[in-house]
């Protein structure tokens, strides 16, 4: 497959890369950040530095990367950031705007940039929400912009599925971005490796009987809303 990942950190995003580049995919990276430039030269892919809640400069880049790969199956946006405790006393105006933006606007902007793409390949699209143990233990701009993924990706599926384009999204718990030693295992105290993440991308990439779905992988922390840290 031909996929653009948007959002490439340290963490998540670049272990969607490695595992999608050693699964055979051809992959496109795309990131405001520096980190997306060592990360494409050590998987010899193409990439992007540009800032996705720019639509201009992310529809340049999604014209590239269709150009380049020779067509776009899948679209990843692993965006996000802006997690903290702030209680909502202390919690400011723009940081609430900032978090919005780059959680919810950033999932908007690749979709409209890559559709008629998609519409050619009858593609297909994730994003990224987060799971309730995570909302419960943030801010409210980070809380509604994950919130907004979660609506976007029901009312996206329903829009998009005339043409044949399946929207999915993954809602994450507490992912390990240190590679810390982690059992893994339901309930365990702590974070997590990206294992499950990875395997529910897989699945969503090659499974076209699934849409309009968000994908919870937290450990059972949701279960009793505990923060699983």
């Amino acid at each position: 497959m031909n996929i653009f990942i948007a959002g490439i950190g340290p963490g998540m995003g670049s272990a969607i890369a490695v595992n999608l580049k050693n699964q055979g995919h051809n992959i496109f990276l795309c990131s405001r950040g520096e980190h997306v430039i060592k990360l494409a030269e050590e998987l010899k892919c193409n990439y992007a530095r540009c800032d996705i809640k720019d639509y201009n400069s992310l529809e340049i880049a999604i014209n590239r990367a269709y150009n380049v790969l020779g067509g776009l199956d899948a679209v990843i946006n692993v965006s996000g950031n802006y997690f903290s405790q702030e209680p909502v006393e202390s919690y400011d105006v723009k940081e609430f705007v900032d978090a919005l933006e780059n959680n919810a606007i950033t999932f908007f902007n690749i979709i409209k940039a890559s559709l008629n793409y998609l519409k050619e390949s009858r593609g297909t699209a994730i994003g990224f929400s987060a799971a309730e143990n995570v909302y419960l233990n943030s801010n409210p701009g980070y809380a509604a912009g994950k919130g907004a993924v979660y609506f976007m990706t029901k009312y996206l599926a329903h829009s998009l599925i005339q043409y044949g384009i399946r929207v999915n999204s993954i809602a994450p718990g507490f992912i390990d971005k240190e590679n810390n030693p982690n059992s893994g295992m339901p309930g365990a105290i702590g974070r997590y490796p990206p294992d499950g993440v990875l395997d529910a991308i897989n699945m969503l990439l090659h499974n076209n009987m699934i849409t309009g779905e968000v994908i919870r992988v937290a450990g059972g922390h949701d279960i009793d809303v505990g923060s699983g840290l």
